[in-house]
This record gives structure tokens, C-alpha cells and sequence, in this order.
């Protein structure tokens, strides 16, 4: 062994090797930083907690991004689920809409579960579509941490065709940037997934209720989950929260989406108030023209008058 000591033991009839190692000792200083370190993170995880969105322990990545956030703050894309939490508690205040919110919540790219398990209770049913299958073992982990029992996960990609598909997962553990097709610039193992049209995922899921809200997010293949769901657009005309990675995806988003009937565009915005920073700063729907999104986390697209609220 390079860098230690054999010394072999006689020990009745049983011969013991013990291995010294040379050189490779720690300093108390290092061992003193390490346990300084490890009492921050506990602290940091203990108030991300008490103080976090999702009310329950979570599985994370210790290489990836969004476990960073949430161990140290126990939030996650806060502007995004401020403005999930308002457009649900107050559609006409959000979007000046009423909404019908029985059905489905369909979340496409649905990572570990944030947003599936803030509102999978909400609904009838949630269908948590996650195409990385290291991430869905993560995700149906934590799907049992937070007992919510209404969410059904389906490892598969969502895209416009039925067949299979190289996605590319990073090999330094950023979980949330896997994606389908060969565009990356970050060091990557290529992993075959199943890939079909969210129609037929949903469809063979069984009999549901209509779908009233869709989430997609899936690092640049947003175009074609939309192209592979428009039995769902046209039929259930649900809201559709999708990332645009570039003006040019939303754009190419937003005419699909006006081709199935959507004539209302929002980003969210949380304009601060530098003149007053204690003061609560909250999340709004700003309206945009379809024919100028630009690239943003979230964009909201409804079908104005499709789904009214229950009385």
C-alpha cells in the first residue's frame, strides 16, 4: 500500500495485518475547522426547518445547486413558489382569472419533488414526470418522506415521440441539469431513457380527472413536452408554467401554446423596494406579449374564460 507501513502480527493461528499510515496525519486545526464546519451546517439545517417551504426533511445532492439552497435556507426558486401560492389562493388577484383548481397537477422535470410535494396534497392527483432515473430514485424517496400519497411518479422523458433518447447527465452531480440532446458544455455520461408524448403517459396512468395545472421544466425540451400534449391543451386547457432557457424557447413555446386556444402570457416579477428593505416584497404577475418573451425561470400561460371557478 504506497504511503503506509505492513507490519504482520502472529496471533495464535491466525495471522492480523496492521497497515501504519505515514504522513498522513490531521492537524488540530483541521480537525477543529472540520467540527466548526459541520456545527454550521447542522444549525443551517436545523433553521432550514423550522423556516423552509416544504415542511418536511428532504433527500438532496450534496454536489448539487438546489441541495446547497436547501440545506442552507430551506427554500428553493422562492420567486417561482410565491407565485405558485398566489395564483392558487387567488387566481383573479394573480391573473385576473377565476380558476377552477380540481383536476391534476401535472409537473414535468419534477426533480426531487419540490414543487410535487409543496402541492401534490391540493389536488385530486399529481403526476410527478421525472426522465433521470438517479434523480427519480430521489424523488420517490422523498415522495415517502413527506407521506403524500396523492402524487404518482413516472420515470420517463416527456417529449413528441414514442421511442428512446441519450439524455446527458452531469458527472459532477448537478442533478437539475440533465437534459435530452447533445447541446451541453459541462463534462457528461449519456444514459438511454424512454421517451414518450405526455398524452400517453397520462393516458396510461388510467382514468383522471382533468388536468388544471401544468409545470415544465426540463432544461431546453419545454417546445417538445408542449408538441406531445396537445390532447391536454386542447381538451383540459390547464395553466402551464414553462422555463424558457432563451427568448428563442419561450418564443417557440408561446406559439404553440396560442395555436391551442392561450391568449394570456405573465412573468413573475418581484419589484424591491431599495427604499424600504424590510418591508415584505411580493411576487406579481406582470403581463407579456407572446411574440416577445425573453428567458425567464417561469412564464404563465392561461386560456382566458376555459376554466372558470366552482362555485
Amino acid at each position: 500500500m504506497p504511503g503506509a507501513t505492513q507490519r504482520r502480527h502472529g496471533v495464535g493461528t491466525v495471522e492480523v495485518n496492521v497497515f501504519v499510515a505515514q504522513q498522513r496525519g490531521r492537524s488540530l486545526m483541521s480537525l477543529a475547522l472540520d467540527e466548526a464546519l459541520y456545527r454550521l451546517v447542522s444549525a443551517l439545517q436545523r433553521r432550514s426547518l423550522r423556516k423552509g417551504m416544504f415542511g418536511t426533511p428532504m433527500i438532496v445532492s450534496s454536489s448539487d445547486l438546489i441541495g446547497h439552497r436547501i440545506i442552507s435556507t430551506g427554500h428553493f426558486e422562492s420567486r417561482e413558489i410565491e407565485g405558485f401560492d398566489f395564483i392558487l389562493a387567488d387566481p383573479r388577484g394573480a391573473i385576473g382569472e377565476d380558476i377552477d383548481w380540481t383536476g391534476s397537477f401535472v409537473d414535468v422535470g419534477a426533480n426531487i419533488g419540490i414543487y410535487s410535494i409543496r402541492y401534490g396534497a391540493r389536488f385530486e392527483r399529481t403526476f410527478a414526470v421525472e426522465a433521470n432515473p438517479l434523480t427519480f430514485d430521489i424523488l420517490k424517496a422523498n415522495l415517502s418522506l413527506a407521506d403524500v400519497g396523492t402524487v404518482t411518479p413516472i420515470c420517463s422523458g416527456a417529449s413528441d415521440r414514442q421511442g428512446t433518447a441519450s439524455l446527458q447527465v452531469p458527472t459532477a452531480g448537478l442533478l437539475g441539469w440533465a437534459r435530452l440532446g447533445e447541446d451541453i458544455d459541462w463534462q457528461a455520461r449519456s444514459v438511454t431513457i424512454p421517451v414518450a408524448p405526455l398524452d400517453d403517459l397520462l393516458d396510461a396512468q388510467g382514468p383522471r380527472s382533468r388536468v388544471s395545472l401544468m409545470k415544465i421544466d426540463v432544461e431546453g425540451h419545454e417546445r417538445q413536452v408542449l408538441l406531445g400534449a396537445r390532447r391536454i391543451l386542447e381538451r383540459d386547457a390547464p395553466v402551464v408554467f414553462y422555463e424558457a432557457l432563451s427568448g428563442a424557447d419561450g418564443q417557440a413555446c408561446s406559439r404553440i401554446l396560442l395555436d391551442a386556444g392561450y391568449d394570456g402570457f405573465f412573468t413573475l416579477k418581484r419589484p424591491l423596494n431599495v427604499l424600504a428593505p424590510w418591508r415584505a416584497q411580493p411576487v406579481r404577475f406582470e403581463a407579456v406579449d407572446p411574440a416577445r418573451i425573453d428567458a425567464a425561470p417561469l412564464i404563465c400561460a392561461i386560456k382566458r374564460g376555459a376554466a372558470k371557478a366552482v362555485a
